[in-house]
């Protein structure tokens, strides 16, 4: 264990080169933090080390294998939080795998972190193991991250590239389901045991092109009196029904 007191030291400085996408994708690494968030994701993490405050010291010491104490401001400085619990922890950002045996979720281009972080949690409470990540807000995003609640690291999360494409995960034998304003009532459709793929659009855009064009179906949700959902809830009761409502 390190005590460190100087926001000059050296690995001060890199953690908060993590709060940035330029900084992860050199470093490889990202920052979890918070009590819950940390022992939840610590038996997944890869590389981890816990920072604690010197303040909260004596609160996590029992529990967990502290790597560095820091004095209070100098984890001030680290924090991503205004009312920080003093522990965060730092960690080694692993290739995604993609499960050929899984449901999937494509979001095409989600940049709002909250609802990065409210659809992963769904897809870890749903079993749509696998997420494919088409442009959008990085999901080590400390704010993705910390609404995820562990399920950045619990998830196989990819990167849209050569190897993962719409088209290729459909030559898998999945069914590719695409949520749109313009498709049918999902409420009204069957479906059967195969595998799925469900693509969110965009907040602002929807649904690309691109993307459209490989979906089997287009489905939407009924609005009553309001003009739409967000995409974190949209997603989140496409999930549901298309995987405990079977008809």
């Amino acid at each position: 264990m390190i005590n460190i007191t100087s926001t000059d030291n050296n690995r001060i400085k890199e953690i908060c080169r993590l709060r940035e996408r330029k900084g992860r994708k050199a470093l490889k690494k990202y920052i979890t933090e918070g009590y819950r968030n940390v022992k939840d994701s610590l038996p997944y993490l890869i590389g981890a080390e816990i920072y604690v405050s010197q303040s909260a010291y004596e609160k996590y010491c029992a529990e967990f294998d502290v790597y560095a104490i820091c004095a209070d401001n100098v984890f001030e400085k680290i924090a991503d939080t205004e009312n920080s619990q003093g522990m965060l922890c730092v960690s080694d950002i692993s290739a995604g795998c993609f499960d050929d045996d899984k449901d999937c979720v494509y979001l095409d281009g989600i940049s709002d972190p909250g609802n990065l972080g409210t659809i992963l949690r769904s897809c870890l409470a749903t079993g749509f193991d696998n997420v494919v990540l088409a442009g959008g807000v990085d999901c080590y995003n400390p704010k993705v991250v910390r609404s995820a609640m562990s399920a950045v690291c619990k998830l196989n999360i990819c990167s849209l590239s050569e190897e993962i494409t719409l088209e290729k995960i459909k030559e898998k034998g999945y069914t590719i389901i695409c949520a749109d304003m313009s498709g049918k009532n999902i409420f009204d459709c069957r479906f059967d045991d195969s595998k799925k793929c469900l693509i969110i659009g965009s907040e602002a855009n929807g649904v690309s092109y691109s993307a459209l064009k490989n979906a089997d179906i287009t489905v939407s949700l009924p609005m009553g009196r309001i003009e739409s959902l967000n995409a974190a809830i949209c997603a989140s009761v496409m999930m549901y029904e298309l995987k405990y409502n079977k008809k």
